[in-house]
Formats: C-alpha cells, sequence, structure tokens
C-alpha cells in the first residue's frame, strides 16, 4: 500500500500484533498522495495538498504498535529486508513491515495513459 492508504489503516497492525498473527506490510512511501499529485500535474500543471509538509514514518508507528519495522531506501536493503520478513514471518508469530521509500515523481504507465485519456477528454 502507499503512506496515505498506509494513514487510513495502520491500526490493523496493532491487531496482528495483539493476536500474535504472522503477517507483513509493505508501505510504498512516497512523502504524500503522489498518484493525486502525478494526476494534479499532468492534467493542470499544479499540485496543490497532495504531499506532505511532515511525512509519515511508517517504520516508526509499526514499533509503535508492536510489530517488528524496516525502513528501505535502496534496491540492496530491500532485498535483505524481505528475506527477513519471510523468514520471521514463517517462523514466528510478530507482524513486519517494510517502510519503503520510492520517488514521488514517478508515474506508473497505466495511470500516465489513464490521465492522458482524462485530459484529452476521451
Amino acid at each position: 500500500m502507499g503512506d496515505a492508504a498506509f494513514a487510513m489503516t495502520c491500526s490493523e497492525i496493532h491487531t496482528a500484533v495483539q493476536e500474535g498473527i504472522p503477517s507483513a506490510w509493505l508501505v510504498f512511501n512516497n512523502q504524500g498522495n503522489a498518484m493525486v499529485a502525478n494526476l494534479q500535474e499532468l492534467m493542470y500543471e499544479r499540485v496543490t495538498g497532495s504531499m506532505y509538509s511532515h511525512p509519515i514514518d511508517a517504520a516508526a508507528v509499526a514499533r509503535g504498535f508492536g510489530a517488528r519495522a524496516i525502513t528501505v531506501r535502496d534496491a540492496p536493503t530491500l532485498e535483505s529486508a524481505l528475506d527477513e520478513v519471510f523468514k520471521a514471518t514463517a517462523t514466528g508469530s510478530v507482524p513486519y513491515l517494510l517502510d519503503v521509500y520510492v520517488d514521488p515523481y514517478e508515474m506508473g504507465w497505466s495511470l500516465r495513459a489513464r490521465a492522458e485519456s482524462l485530459a484529452g477528454g476521451s
């Protein structure tokens, strides 16, 4: 999920910790609601109110609920973090979260195609 979705649903981690459910969350952290920002930029050539002035530290939130968490800022860290998560959730009962920082300006091809279609009136 993205960090904006995480902000709305993160309390689920507390339930997983409390019930001992081995689970994993991957938060693609683009420091705001970048999907909306990307669409605003593409369609209106400006961005209004969709990026956070104070980004969410999803790993800190998860630790606050009692889960394990790793902050990921590069591909090698992601690879080792995924290995750790798979091992931990297969053998234990502690939920895990990976807070994966991604480029907020990178727009997926499907979103770009949809936005261009909307902008063109199609």
